[in-house]
């Protein structure tokens, strides 16, 4: 049986998929059959990165220690992207800066920033960011302890026009590695690509930079064969390398460089062309197109054809290169289209093996169905990860036109045939096609025209593209922009022209696969998407701050338990008013409250804890000392602090159903006696005549002296279903600080 090499791609269309590539340590692995190795992919419920900061174009990326990294702008109004980290495989984030922020209440700092993020990592784990400087240079940062601390510097500024879309790549082979490389000085090498706006090329040109460190950079373009000269912003109008805007892959064996884009021919049709960036001794590259001299032109005939004749441009957005351990290149795309031809915007990929110098591609492999059954009849954005992404239309329409259509995430799973060496055959690989998101998560149009939809007024609420990677596991992770909340601000559409702002706020969204066949060959497993009667948790991941962080066990919650009734159940429970929690806070003290605010934020869960003496987590509102919680025959008390929550009062959803009598009790680990003296916390039992003093434990026992108690509280829009919930923690020695 041959052996089979698997790509994973993610796709966004008004459907959206991926595609799956594997290999492992570079030893391709052998599955029974095709259909076999696919059946049974599925995902997560995905998770929300962060329900306020809402931003399109999210990047994604997983360290080594398995850490996952969130990345995207916010908007070119505000000037400040945002990044965040997960320390639990993606299920929950907080905010990185990238320097000191400019006061207590801020969670990211202020600029520079402005858009088209990226991160990369080396072997370590250290992380480096880039982000756009309003579009006239960059802003680097770098951090290696998962975005406990970071540093920051700037890139390119005053030596050119501006800087677009740039991308990172790192040089680190791992220890005794085949050495191919004239490259001989330290690792890992750091390098950067941004489109100079310059040109000559059709797309603007590439620069390339490098860095030791992640945060200062010198040029690391050849201006000619010789490699005797650099490009510098003085040149760049002569010869700066072909591939703007492409994300570039590198080959850890040699050090290349690969970036590809679009090529327009005479007769209107396009060309998929490759450059290859060569590294000299000293790091700097030396791409196919360099003059032989210096002073001179491109040389575009050098460039590597790996698809011809396409009927318009793959550049709309953008083309993506990876390379799998194997050393074998994959590149995915999708083909623009005119409005009178909407169905020819499809996702492709093509794949090339080290052995042949990459020169030699399969022919391209149409991974979207363009079927308005399956809802992926009209498909852009595609990305690669050893594979490839896209977003997919149920209607075959111009994307740019409001016709009802519903946008889904789907993923693909494209195995290539392989040989001994582990290089692909070119022999037709098998695909499979899956819809990775359980609603549509975009409505209606999407501009592509990247900052030319200002001047149309188009819809860019997605921006230019979204993200898959894969974790240790094998399993890919796909972050995309979930718009179908329909929000848009006031005044900002009149007669619902929506010609300003267009409805859907850009909710960053992860979903992980947790079934079926992951990159490595093996099946890949997590909690599925089905209503389940309790959570377990393991213990020594409590850690404050969440990033870098020691554990506090007092805070170590380890277990939920919650009762399963039907939605008509709580149907009632909703729409009645149902008395709010009390608790007045002691003097000096401090009451943290994660609920819902003025607006109706609401998180899935609740989590009251008394004297605690810490800033706020994202979503939490800091109450100051004296305020009360309001509820019945209650009233808020203003004091130091009130700020904290905007408008004043917290409102609380009902938490069971009083009609049907339910009881919804809340369990402490301990409440006996709470740190440095404080004031005893009391579990109130929420259903009607329940006691005040709710101290006692799973099986009625008292929890020993001295421990920490927590109450979990959970809304009823959150639980839908659950109407009744415990936790279980991991207590904390008398007297530690939490």
């Amino acid at each position: 049986m041959p052996k089979l090499s698997r790509v994973a791609l993610v796709l966004v269309a008004i459907s959206c998929a991926s595609v799956l590539l594997q290999v492992r340590s570079g030893h391709l692995l052998t599955v029974p059959s095709a259909a076999a190795a696919t059946a049974g992919i599925g995902f997560e419920t995905p998770s929300i990165a962060d329900p306020i900061h809402t931003f399109g174009e999210p990047d994604i990326g997983i360290d080594s220690q398995g850490r996952v990294f969130v990345s995207g702008p916010t908007g070119t109004g505000t000037q400040r992207s945002v990044w965040f980290g997960s320390v639990d495989g993606g299920h929950s984030f907080r905010t990185i800066s990238p320097g000191p922020p400019p006061s207590a209440l801020a969670g990211t700092e202020a600029p520079p920033g402005g858009g088209d993020t990226a991160i990369n990592f080396d072997r370590s784990g250290k992380q480096y960011y880039i982000d756009l400087y309003a579009l006239t240079c960059d802003r680097v940062a770098t951090t290696a302890d998962g975005g406990a601390t970071a540093q920051q510097n700037v890139l390119g500024c005053g030596t050119g026009p501006g800087s677009d879309r740039p991308w990172l790549a790192v040089y680190d082979p791992p220890p005794g590695a085949s050495h191919q490389s004239a490259y001989s000085g330290p690792t890992p090498l750091v390098y950067e690509a941004y489109n100079n706006l310059d040109g000559p090329g059709p797309n603007g040109g590439s620069q390339w930079n490098k860095s030791l460190d992640g945060l200062n950079y010198t040029g690391a373009t050849n201006a000619d064969q010789t490699g005797t000269t650099l490009v510098t912003p003085a040149t760049e109008t002569t010869y700066s390398p072909f591939g703007a805007d492409g994300y570039p892959a590198v080959d850890q064996l040699t050090g290349k460089i690969f970036q590809t884009s679009g090529f327009p021919n005479d007769d209107g049709t396009y060309d998929l062309l490759l450059n290859i960036g060569t590294p000299n001794a000293a790091g700097n590259l030396t791409f196919l197109d360099a003059p032989a001299v210096p002073g001179g032109g491109p040389d575009y005939s050098k460039l590597i054809h790996v698809a011809d004749n396409l009927p318009d441009s793959p550049d709309v957005l953008f083309t993506v290169a990876s390379m799998d351990t194997a050393r074998n290149l994959f590149v995915a795309w999708a083909v623009d289209a005119g409005s009178s031809n909407p169905g020819q915007r499809q996702v492709f990929v093509s794949a090339a093996s080290a052995a042949s110098g990459w020169s030699v591609w399969t022919p391209p492999v149409q991974v979207s169905d363009g079927s308005t059954a399956t809802g992926d009849a009209v498909n852009v954005f595609p990305w690669l990860k050893a594979g490839a992404v896209w977003y997919g239309s149920d209607k075959n329409v111009d994307p740019s036109g409001n016709s009802g259509q519903n946008w889904n995430v789907f993923m693909s799973q494209v195995v290539f045939p392989t040989d001994s060496s582990g290089a692909i055959t070119g022999a037709a690989p098998s695909k499979t096609l899956v819809r990775v998101t359980p609603h549509p998560m975009h409505y209606d149009s999407i501009c592509l025209a990247g900052t030319g939809c200002i001047a149309s007024q188009g819809n860019r609420n997605l921006a230019d593209f979204f993200v898959v990677t894969i974790d240790r596991s094998g399993a890919a992770e796909i972050v995309y922009d979930d718009t179908s909340n329909g929000l848009v601000q006031p005044g900002f559409t009149p007669d619902n022209l929506q010609l300003v702002d267009h409805a859907g706020a850009g909710v960053v969204t992860i979903a992980r696969q947790s079934s079926g066949p992951g990159l490595y060959g093996k099946p890949v497993s997590g909690p599925s998407h089905a209503p389940v009667g309790g959570l377990s948790d393991s213990a020594g991941d409590a850690r404050y701050p969440v990033i870098g962080g020691a554990n506090v066990t007092g805070m170590d919650i380890v277990g939920s338990q919650l009762s399963l009734q039907s939605r008509a159940h709580l149907h009632g429970a909703r729409s009645r008013a149902a008395s709010a929690v009390r608790h007045p806070v002691a003097d000096g003290e401090h009451h943290l409250l994660r609920g819902n605010d003025e607006h109706g934020r609401e998180p899935a869960a609740v989590l009251r804890r008394e004297g605690a003496k810490r800033r706020p987590l994202l979503g939490e509102r800091l109450l100051p000392a004296r305020a009360h919680v309001p509820g019945a025959g209650s009233r808020r008390h203003a004091g130091a602090g009130d700020s904290a929550v905007p408008g004043g009062a917290v409102r609380q959803e009902p938490l069971h159903d009083h009609h049907q009598g339910e009881r919804s009790r809340r369990r402490l680990a301990d409440c006996e006696e709470p740190p440095r003296g404080g004031r005893r916390l009391r579990a109130r039992d929420l259903s009607s005549g329940g006691s005040d003093d709710q101290c006692a434990g799973a099986g009625g026992q008292r929890p020993a002296r001295g421990r920490r108690g927590l109450l979990l509280q959970l809304p009823a829009k959150a639980l839908m279903r659950k109407t009744q919930a415990s936790i279980q923690l991991v207590p904390s020695p008398k007297g530690e600080s939490s």
